[in-house]
């Protein structure tokens, strides 16, 4: 749904020794076909949205206000997300256009993709193969 806001609250990474457990293999056009019906899957949202304002509030957690441009799974109206600093939670930045990947109510550094035509038509496939 257009103009559509989400918001989504986030932990902010604030370095540590949690940065090799955030490593994680990454969606590329080669491996589209196996790892975006996974992530599909194993979300309970998925969408590409427009990061509108952010801040971070006591204990680093980042509320951030996202514009939803496309919903591919889940409510597109209004979501909370939340996460905590050694959750490889994922850090916004003002108007970036991200497809997010959210799984109860978090969005991590793993759930935040660049839009891409290939991205985008592995996701119809995904959505249609519900």
């Amino acid at each position: 749904m257009r103009g559509a806001f989400v918001v989504a609250v986030l932990a902010t990474f604030h370095g540590g020794s949690a940065a090799g457990a955030c490593a994680w293999g990454d969606i590329s056009r080669k491996n589209a076909g196996q790892l975006v019906p996974e992530f599909f899957s194993y979300a309970d949202a998925v969408v590409h949205g427009r990061v509108l304002s952010r801040r971070v509030e006591q204990y680093g957690i980042e509320t951030a206000q996202i514009a939803v441009l496309r919903s591919f799974k889940g409510a597109a109206s209004s979501l909370r997300v939340r996460g905590n600093p050694g959750n490889c939670g994922y850090q916004f930045t003002v108007g970036e256009e991200r497809i997010y990947f959210i799984k109860e109510g978090v969005v991590s550094s793993a759930g935040a993709k660049r839009v891409s035509p290939w991205l985008l038509a592995a996701l119809n496939g995904a959505r249609h193969a519900k």
